[in-house]
């Protein structure tokens, strides 16, 4: 028998390692049918390179096709170029963008010197939002949201209440019992603790949104001293499920943390849109927990094979 490095094994059957792969994984597009798709671009006011045409028609099919698309590219590529001619050339009426907040002027820009005929709105508020929603122009909307905005909700506060225990000890003369103070849940009046059994402090309890171990009621209230808001993004969520055709999240890998506010609202965005369209330069940070949080909140086929606490 032959033996063979698996370099010298690669260079001698490459040719039928690669035949093989096509006939078993056919991409959606390659690069002989760019003729057509640049004819239909010709009618932007910024025409795009060769290579943005082909990551412009990749998108466009696999959006027709499937409900969730991730670009990835490096800084100066022209994401927000190629984001917006898949917009145009999927003929979507309302697009929702969203990005941090020091590039929605840019998006702006983009979408204006890129598309003939469009409707550019910045959503500052919820009255805003539905005002320029129900706009009876025929152009395609194009809605942008700084996620600041998206996530920014009420002030919430610690709900836990103080309580009094006495204890018994044992002393040289005689025992006595001694007072002493705890945390309770409001609901169980059982004390509060971690996963590890360890008594949480009221400070603790006011860096984030903790839930009673032993009757899962929340331990956090609305602080009503604080101003009151309701965030757009779960305004969104709530009342305008499926008023947007497609979501562009810029910046996808910011969303990547598991209990973030941020990650929250762009997961309640993707299932109020019908179609996402993910932008990032990083998509992987380097541990599979990146990948699993993001591709749960934009992906129904991931978070169907997976439970809500798994």
């Amino acid at each position: 028998m032959k033996k063979l490095s698996l370099s010298n094994f690669l260079e001698e059957y490459k040719e039928v390692i690669r035949q093989h792969v096509i006939e078993q994984f056919r991409p959606l597009y390659t690069p002989v049918d760019r003729k057509g798709f640049a004819e239909k671009l010709s009618s932007l006011k910024r025409r795009p390179f060769a290579a943005q045409v082909d990551a412009i028609a990749g998108l466009t099919l696999a959006l027709k096709r499937q409900p969730t698309a991730i670009m990835v590219g490096e800084m100066g590529v022209g994401k927000t170029l190629i984001a917006c001619a898949t917009a145009y050339l999927l003929g979507v009426k309302n697009t929702l963008v969203l990005c941090p907040p020091h590039l929605v002027q840019k998006w702006e820009k983009e979408i204006r010197d890129t598309l003939p005929a469009c409707e550019v709105i910045h959503v500052r508020s919820i009255t805003g939002l539905c005002k320029s929603y129900e706009s009876p122009s025929s152009n395609p909307h194009f809605f942008i949201l700084s996620r600041e905005r998206a996530k920014l909700s009420y002030r919430w506060k610690p709900a836990a209440v103080s309580m009094r225990r006495i204890m018994r000890v044992e002393t040289e003369n005689k025992p006595r019992r001694v007072t002493y103070s705890i945390l309770a849940c409001p609901a169980c009046f059982r004390e509060v603790k971690d996963r590890e059994g360890i008594p949480l402090s009221i400070e603790q309890l006011g860096k984030r949104k903790y839930k009673c171990l032993a009757c899962q009621s929340p331990l956090w209230q609305a602080d009503r001293s604080g101003p009151r808001r309701y965030a757009i993004a779960d305004f969104i969520k709530q009342h305008m499920k499926g008023a947007f055709s497609l979501l562009l999240a810029d910046e996808l890998h910011e969303y990547k943390a598991r209990g973030s506010a941020q990650g929250l609202a762009v997961a309640g965005l993707a299932r109020a849109s019908k179609k996402v369209l993910a932008l990032t330069g990083t998509l992987f940070g380097g541990y599979s927990t990146t990948l699993f949080h993001l591709l749960y909140r934009l992906t129904p086929e991931v978070k169907k094979q997976f439970g809500h606490n798994e």
